[in-house]
């Protein structure tokens, strides 16, 4: 599956969830760690069915779109 069908199905509401967690971390100077906003996410919808990997792509999506700046801190052995 492509990162780009996998993006389409996050679901709206984790959208809006990314979106609020980049617009609180845009006070911050610098990158902000994909890590970090993937332990926010986690945190609003525990039961979220998407690997860490896909999750992260929704967040580097929507952060590239916002034009923030991210620290891809995540590798294999953080993916799942």
């Amino acid at each position: 599956m492509s990162k780009a069908s996998r993006a389409n199905e996050v679901p709206p509401e984790v959208r809006a969830a990314i979106s609020a967690f980049l617009n609180d971390s845009q006070e911050d100077e610098g990158p902000f760690a994909v890590s970090k906003a993937i332990e926010a996410v986690r945190r609003v919808f525990p039961e979220l069915e998407l690997s860490d990997r896909d999750l992260a792509d929704a967040i580097s999506s929507e952060a590239l779109t916002a034009g923030r700046n991210i620290h891809y801190d995540i590798g294999d052995d953080k993916a799942d």
